[in-house]
């Protein structure tokens, strides 16, 4: 992964793995301010692209079958904006794929 560039208070610029960052120093959407806006609190690392897998489960009114949809979503932007596709593993319409849209917010537990 490429190295962020961060400037102390002195104005000199240190380089760090995005690696060796603490989690508790990775910022989420738009929960967190920058090391910029907040020095004290602030974080240095925000996500561009996240890569999320997903399962989906249901079952149609006129079925007693259960159908179950694997997914992978992208999230752009502080996962602001998510795009995926997915498949019909199973039931109904077994074999047939989908596209998801969305708009979102991350969040820490």
């Amino acid at each position: 992964m490429a190295p962020t560039k961060k400037t102390t208070a002195t104005g000199a610029i240190s380089v760090k793995d995005i690696q060796t960052i603490k989690p508790g120093c990775r910022a989420t959407t738009w929960s967190a301010k920058t090391l910029e806006e907040d020095p004290t609190t602030g974080k240095i690392a925000f996500p561009l692209i996240s890569v999320t897998l997903g399962a989906f489960a249901g079952k149609t009114e006129d079925s007693q079958d259960l159908s179950f949809q694997p997914a992978l979503i992208i999230g752009l932007f502080r996962d602001l904006l998510n795009f995926g596709v997915g498949v019909n593993a199973s039931g109904p319409d077994q074999g047939h794929t989908f596209l998801m849209l969305g708009i979102g917010t991350g969040f820490n537990f």
